[in-house]
């Protein structure tokens, strides 16, 4: 799916709103976290021969079921890609997170009990998973050259003005810690609702309300060239 980046007077416009989120748009959001389909689907295959996917209806064996794993991919894969490349702001390494989540998922989710939403257990996990994979990159990443940098746009039909928006906007949720990234991301991008996001994160509701909102505090002023 080619990358869809707003004209300025769109962006300028959108800043202008009074929505939830009216500091950062979903859409100026999404142009940043464009979801790889191709790419995903070719990580998706190499999960399921991992994890060893049944053809079956059912799980009766402790392996996820066929049907299982295509509802979850359809419902949720885009949401893990993002989260991850939140997180972790580098591409090739929220590809890693993905794949790496997605066999954790199918292993345990002949055992998953229901005791949360679907979509707040795999979220749980591929927090987890990314802030573990991060680590480990910052590890052994000895120059700052080889640490996580922002993802290349493709250049096509992009203005200089949405350039210059996409690469602030970037730029500021990088300044931000990874919970708060996480928690601007899973909010304003996938809708999570405040319970959601305590699960997810394992927060308290005063954290997740304080950090959301200093966040976006500073995002808004970061992005404050773009009112009219």
């Amino acid at each position: 799916m080619p990358t869809r980046l707003l004209s300025a007077p769109s962006v300028q416009n959108m800043m202008k709103t009074t929505s939830d989120a009216a500091y950062l748009p979903g859409r100026l959001l999404g142009s940043i976290f464009d979801v790889p389909h191709s790419t995903l689907n070719g990580l998706v295959y190499a999960a399921r021969d991992a994890v060893g996917v049944s053809g079956s209806s059912s799980s009766d064996q402790g392996q996820a079921s066929e049907e299982d794993v295509n509802d979850l991919v359809e419902q949720h894969i885009d949401s893990i890609y993002r989260l991850a490349l939140s997180l972790v702001r580098d591409p090739a390494l929220a590809e890693d997170v993905v794949q790496e989540t997605l066999i954790k998922v199918w292993r345990a989710l002949p055992a998953f009990r229901g005791d949360s939403s679907l979509r707040r257990w795999v979220l749980a996990i591929t927090h987890n998973t990314a802030v573990s994979v991060l680590r480990a990159a910052r590890e052994e990443a000895h120059d700052p050259i080889d640490l996580p940098d922002a993802p290349v746009p493709n250049s096509l039909e992009k203005t200089v003005q949405d350039n210059l928006a996409i690469e602030q906007l970037w730029k500021k949720l990088g300044e931000l810690d990874e919970t708060s990234r996480a928690l601007v991301v899973l909010r304003d991008l996938e809708g999570l609702s405040y319970e959601e996001l305590c699960g997810v994160l394992s927060l308290p509701l005063s954290t997740v309300r304080t950090r959301l909102f200093r966040a976006r505090r500073k995002l808004a002023a970061a992005m404050e060239e773009w009112r009219l």
